[in-house]
């Protein structure tokens, strides 16, 4: 992927993105937080920019692409990501258990769901409030997963940052 192509068809259609993050600065935030971020999306940060805000371009809505450096929960990315299938987690694990309280349910269901914050990035939101975030650390590293309130999921197919941002431009171009 020509990433400097896919910064300049974004700005084409009007998205302002923004600016690209120097390498020096992209490896100081590796070393800090003790990660290392995929290369496909290095070549992105550094090529073409860092995401970009919420935007309506030609009547269609360009949800923001979450910015890197804003990430604020950094102490999690360390941590490998555990999973490698889907996990549809809604009318299973998180159904109240007969006489639980709201308080003793919430804590349950937050300590289940606190591994799907490990070793990922959200990088967007899509149309229907699903988030595609990239995994950092684990079997899965370099690959896009699709997280929605019911559960989480690689993308099908599976692919790392670069084939699923050419796909998602693709599909956003096409409605513009």
């Amino acid at each position: 992927m020509d990433l400097l192509d896919v910064r300049a068809r974004i700005q084409a259609w009007g998205v302002r993105v923004r600016p690209a993050v120097p390498l020096e600065k992209i490896r100081a935030l590796e070393g800090r937080l003790g990660i290392e971020l995929p290369e496909e999306y290095v070549s992105f940060l550094t090529q073409t920019g860092d995401g970009w805000e919420k935007q309506v371009v030609r009547c269609a809505l360009w949800p923001e692409m979450k910015s890197l450096l804003a990430c604020q929960d950094t102490r999690l990315l360390r941590e490998p990501f555990p999973y490698t299938d889907a996990w549809v987690w809604e009318n299973q694990e998180t159904n109240p258990l007969p006489g639980e309280s709201d308080e003793a349910w919430n804590t349950r269901v937050e300590e289940l769901l606190h591994p799907t914050h490990l070793g990922n990035i959200c990088l967007l939101r899509g149309s229907c409030g699903e988030k595609f975030h990239l995994i950092l650390h684990g079997a899965c590293a370099g690959e896009i997963w699709q997280f929605t309130d019911v559960g989480i999921a690689p993308c099908a197919p599976r692919c790392t940052f670069s084939r699923w941002l050419t796909s998602w431009l693709a599909d956003k171009m096409a409605l513009c």
